[in-house]
């Protein structure tokens, strides 16, 4: 069983500082550089939703994104009675794609409403080019400042599909979804736990593709990450090294920041190990260590 706690004392001082991180992350995202003004949730649509056994049914949602762009994400909702805590996941550089739904499935099953969201889209030529219409998504532009508008837009998405009060949502970023999660914290001082799962967060990968210009490091800037994180990562991950991990973790330690981390070994070295959620040995414990978690963060 999973050891994991939380002071009621820290939880609800936690609370009122994410309340007041609210509204205080709306004000800094104006001041991010790149940033356009906050687009009005007023604009929020419904696009649909699969037919079929509401444990698997699909409702996706359309909401504004900056610079005249659009985010959508694939909701699955948790049953039974609620209210439920919400989920939003970041996807890695292949986008929203099924893998992503799936897990928000398996996630939804642990008693989340849990949303994958498309915050960018990928050209149609690219091989990795997700089976999901995010045609009209901000551009790819990895763990960038322009992330951080794309990630609010898909935070007020969510807020807006669940219904949920804002400490009642938690991200989960794969990859470079981890690295612009906590990003967007360093620059708006947003709260919502993050679970970094194999997170870039120095601009750099290495054995698959190569580093954007536009990608951040964020070591810099740990000191101002205020969400709770706790990051998972493969001790032989061969794409986003896990010195990554422990250089921001020793950072965000000497800040006094709250993190965790938990190392996995799978059954295989290199590009392979960053895949945590292609072995079910890890995926399984990503899901139930994240859950527990984020259940006790929310509390």
């Amino acid at each position: 069983m999973l050891n994991i706690r939380r002071s009621t004392t820290t939880r609800g001082a936690r609370a009122v500082r994410r309340r007041i991180a609210s509204i205080a992350g709306v004000i800094a995202l104006a001041m991010v550089a790149t940033a356009c003004a906050a687009v009005p949730v007023t604009a929020f649509t419904r696009t649909g939703a699969t037919v079929g056994n509401p444990s698997t049914a699909v409702e996706w949602f359309a909401s504004p994104a900056p610079n005249g762009r659009e985010v959508r994400l694939a909701l699955l909702r948790a049953q039974g009675d609620g209210p439920h805590p919400a989920l939003l996941i970041l996807p890695g550089s292949d986008g929203l794609t099924e893998t992503y739904v799936k897990l928000a499935r398996d996630f939804a099953a642990q008693g989340f409403d849990v949303a994958a969201g498309c915050w960018f889209g990928r050209p149609k030529t690219n091989s990795l080019v997700s089976p999901t219409d995010c045609a009209n998504a901000p551009d790819f532009t990895g763990v960038s400042e322009a992330s951080v508008g794309a990630v609010q837009a898909l935070v007020d998405a969510t807020l807006e599909a669940t219904g949920v009060a804002p400490d009642q949502l938690g991200i989960l970023g794969y990859s470079r979804g981890g690295g612009a999660a906590l990003l967007r914290s360093a620059r708006t001082g947003a709260e919502e736990p993050i679970v970094d799962l194999a997170g870039m967060v120095t601009g750099q990968v290495q054995g698959f593709g190569t580093p954007l210009p536009t990608d951040v490091n964020i070591i810099p800037s740990a000191t101002a990450i205020s969400a709770p994180t706790l990051m998972l990562h493969g001790t032989s991950d061969g794409i986003v090294v896990p010195t990554q991990t422990t250089t921001l973790a020793s950072a965000m330690r000497s800040a006094k920041r709250d993190v965790t981390v938990h190392w996995y070994t799978t059954e295989c070295d290199g590009a392979c190990n960053h895949d945590l959620l292609a072995h079910t040995r890890s995926r399984n414990d990503v899901i139930e260590r994240a859950s527990a978690w984020l259940h006790l963060e929310l509390s």
